[in-house]
């Protein structure tokens, strides 16, 4: 049987009998077979090929649809798995889906704003009705400036409001988690964490400031008053005492007026010292920072207490190691109330012995050491005896007198100042107390006293016919006043409030104004800017004003000043204080007009 011919072999023997020619036909007849053979194997090797490919295709697709199913189960799964904790967290939870504009949260959110499980897989506007409207428009700015970019998280403290219209606060922290292909935000998760416990304890928090700041006012204008009211009233005891002393007396008046000075002393001390306590706990005790000499300032203290120690036979020994560089920067007058409590303290126990002061510096600190020869103190009773009014043995009260007061207002200015104090005694051998305190040396400076006028040195011609305007209410002070400046020949012209003084001082020239603080119609603070005001529109000639104030609060001397006065002194009046401030300024004034 003849082998079939492969077509593509049957047209080119058509071919080549059409053409015109003589052809070996055996040979040409094997050739042929050989072509044919080689065409046959072709076809069968392409349909071996092709069925391969079908099978390898088939397996491909059905690869593929397995992948794709496993990937779509993962993808079921882990969005299972991602709802199941969703829902399972008791923490609110928000899913945003920006390209269709929805919002899904979890179940326990809808339970707190009210909404039906089957209500709440809302639109983006249907959401905004959990947010009240005044919150509206900061949580969309700060969500947009974050999906902008210009924000680098999404965080806010915002309230959110039930079906019912109960407010409650949370903080909101979200983040992208999708983008598009080209980079827009697509989808944003986050969390509202429940905050409105805390914001509960903030706003106590702040309305107990405010009541205790509301407390501390009080408090300060209290102490204003009670400084007013009480130094007031000492002013004119003291100040009437000492004119009476420059009187015609005989010895028993004499002796009376005496006590009626020490008397008024001690009692003005004690008024002083509940004040300081006050002031110091209110924190309305006001400190400087000006440069001075710790050696002059410890004499100054040893000086005002030798009376006491002359009368007691007890001798104060000072001694300042070499080292020390005793010029430093710091609140001297402070310095001096800290020194003079505790020197005072030592003399007053001690009779018949020693008071050994000691100053050293060491690592920053200056150290100063009060150790006395006196009675000594219990151990039961050295830790109350920096308590208020506690003098541990009350016998040392009925024996040595004082309030206990003076100790525990020496520890508040020492914490004011940054330091520390302590005490170490021994019954019937003495006592020492060591105050550390953090002073600023003052390098390259002299240990000279500085030159100060006293009454003995003043040129008092100066105040022949020098007109004083004296503003003060209270009759008595005035007099104490009058009465001081009658003895060094000034003029006093004296008014009652601020109005009569602007007034007066718009008809009659003045060399000086002593202004009282606290007055009624107009008080010396208004009274003074008003005065400065016509200073410079030239109505009036320009003169100091020396405030004159019952008053000793932190913040009263920079009141005074801003006000315009020049000068500041605290009633009760001392005479030398006054004349000497009075001679400064009419000296000095024309030279240098910035208050000191």
């Amino acid at each position: 049987m003849a082998e079939k011919k492969h077509k593509t072999l049957i047209r080119q023997l058509k071919v080549i009998s059409d053409n015109k020619g003589s052809i070996d036909k055996q040979e040409f007849l094997k050739l042929i077979d050989k072509v044919n053979k080689s065409y046959m194997e072709n076809d069968k090797a392409r349909r071996q090929f092709e069925h391969s490919m079908q099978l390898m295709s088939n397996e491909l697709m059905q690869l593929n649809e397995q992948i794709k199913s496993e990937a779509d189960q993962k993808v079921k799964d882990a969005e299972k798995r991602s709802s199941l904790a969703l829902e399972a967290t008791s923490d609110y939870l928000w899913d945003w889906d920006l390209s269709k504009k929805s919002v899904y949260v979890n179940d326990i959110l809808k339970d707190k704003l009210g909404f039906p499980s089957h209500e709440f897989s809302a639109k983006s506007d249907y959401w905004l009705r959990a947010i009240p409207k005044s919150e509206q428009k900061k949580v969309l700015q700060e969500v947009t400036l974050y999906l902008m970019g210009q924000k680098s998280n999404f965080e806010i403290e915002q309230k959110l409001v039930d079906k019912d219209g109960e407010v409650f606060w949370v903080l909101n922290r979200g983040k992208v988690v999708e983008t598009s292909d080209d980079g827009r935000p697509v989808r944003m998760i986050g969390t509202f964490v429940d905050i409105t416990k805390i914001k509960k304890m903030e706003f106590e928090l702040k309305k107990a400031k405010e009541a205790a700041d509301e407390a501390s006012r009080a408090k300060s204008e209290f102490l204003a008053n009670m400084s007013h009211e009480i130094r007031t009233p000492m002013n004119g005891i003291i100040g009437m005492t000492q004119n009476l002393k420059s009187s015609q007396l005989n010895e028993e008046q004499k002796e009376q007026l005496g006590y009626i000075e020490k008397s008024s002393a001690i009692l003005l001390r004690i008024i002083n010292n509940i004040l300081d306590i006050s002031k110091i706990e209110s924190g309305c005790m006001e400190t400087e920072n000006v440069e001075f000499d710790l050696k002059n300032c410890i004499e100054d203290v040893i000086k005002i207490i030798e009376p006491i120690s002359q009368k007691n036979d007890c001798k104060v020994k000072l001694s300042i190691k070499n080292s020390v560089t005793t010029f430093v920067k710091n609140d001297e007058g402070i310095i001096k109330q800290i020194l003079f409590n505790l020197i005072g303290n030592a003399v007053k126990f001690t009779r018949q012995g020693c008071v050994f002061v000691d100053l050293d510096q060491s690592q920053g600190n200056y150290i100063f050491t009060i150790k006395d020869e006196g009675v000594g103190i219990d151990d039961k009773y050295l830790d109350k005896i920096f308590n208020k009014f506690d003098q541990g043995d009350n016998s040392a009260n009925r024996k040595f007198g004082g309030t206990g007061l003076g100790l525990p207002i020496t520890k508040n200015f020492v914490n004011l100042l940054g330091g520390k104090v302590s005490v170490t005694s021994q019954l019937g051998e003495g006592s020492v107390f060591k105050v550390e305190l953090p002073l600023e040396p003052v390098k390259n400076k002299s240990s000279k006293k500085s030159e100060v006028h006293s009454l003995a040195t003043l040129d008092v011609s100066v105040f022949k016919e020098k007109k004083i305007l004296l503003v003060e209410d209270n009759p008595i002070n005035t007099l104490v006043a009058k009465a001081i400046l009658n003895k060094y020949d000034f003029q006093v012209s004296a008014v009652q409030n601020g109005l009569e003084a602007v007034k007066l001082i718009e008809q009659m020239s003045f060399d000086l104004i002593l202004m009282d603080c606290q007055m009624p119609v107009m008080d010396g603070y208004e009274a003074t800017k008003e005065i400065r005001t016509m200073i410079q529109n030239h109505k009036v000639d320009d003169l100091p004003i020396v405030a004159l104030t019952a008053s000793a609060i932190k913040g009263d001397k920079e009141k005074c000043l801003s006000a315009g006065m020049n000068a500041y002194l605290t009633k009760p009046i001392v005479e030398k204080d006054l004349i000497e401030s009075i001679y400064y300024w009419l000296i000095n004034y024309k030279l240098n007009k910035q208050a000191v």
